[in-house]
């Protein structure tokens, strides 16, 4: 199931990229073969994406932090003792996301370090607003359908037409997001996932969830992460926090 299921999380992660990122890296895309970081690399799953690229020392430079009142309300998801709690440490600097991730993704990285290895990224947006950015995850997966199987290819297919087929409202869209995740291994009617996968040189964790019209997702990184039960509730508990507060955002 490793293969299947570090396909599918780079799709999906792929989908959130499209809106949080403003330079995706495609070396950080697993495929056949190549390990997502996880040690067994399966989805971890409680009920069923963005992956940031590494930090460059640019983007990263203290000075171009923006000031509080220029931070976009997704910041407001996560607070300094969330991070603390995901990473360690404290990461209380925000690198500026452009591009059309603008607006719903925030990223904060160590405010010492000019190329730092250690972040945490929060995502949220309506999940009608992700469901327009799944074309090109799934295109990603159905490079690697020969993973799945029969049953797992026609639900494909479906995607592809719901996809195809124009704007889904916000109930379509976390429905799809529970299909592709079990798609991915994940129990039917999940829509949580919690996935190991590189970011940069270090160990990067997601967790992603599409309720009540909104996807959320969370993602942090530090060196030397291994996968366990307690890294699992922990970002699944700092998920739930961060996806309740979402609702009250645009």
């Amino acid at each position: 199931m490793w293969l299947k299921a570090s396909v599918l999380s780079a799709a999906l992660l792929l989908a959130a990229t499209a809106c949080g990122s403003s330079s995706p890296d495609a070396a950080d895309t697993p495929a056949p073969g190549r390990s997502s970081g996880a040690a067994t690399g399966e989805t971890t799953t409680s009920s069923a994406g963005a992956e940031p690229d590494a930090p460059s020392s640019a983007a990263g430079s203290p000075g171009a932090a923006p000031t509080v009142g220029d931070l976009p309300p997704v910041c407001s998801l996560l607070t300094s003792a969330d991070r603390k709690r995901l990473v360690g440490k404290s990461v209380d600097r925000v690198i500026p996301v452009s591009g059309v991730g603008e607006g719903y993704t925030c990223r904060w990285v160590e405010a010492d370090s000019l190329a730092p290895s250690t972040l945490v990224q929060v995502t949220a947006m309506p999940s009608s607003t992700w469901a327009q950015t799944l074309p090109s995850a799934l295109e990603q997966m159905e490079q690697h359908k020969d993973q799945f199987s029969a049953a797992d290819r026609k639900e494909l297919v479906q995607a592809q037409k719901m996809v195809s087929g124009g704007r889904l409202d916000a109930k379509q869209a976390c429905s799809l997001f529970t299909t592709l995740s079990e798609i991915g291994g994940a129990p039917q009617g999940a829509d949580r996932t919690v996935n190991l996968l590189p970011v940069g040189q270090s160990t990067g964790v997601s967790a992603q969830t599409c309720t009540a019209g909104r996807f959320t997702s969370v993602v942090f990184a530090r060196p030397g992460l291994q996968r366990s039960e307690q890294l699992t509730n922990l970002a699944l508990a700092v998920l739930a926090r961060a996806h309740q507060r979402s609702q009250r955002l645009p």
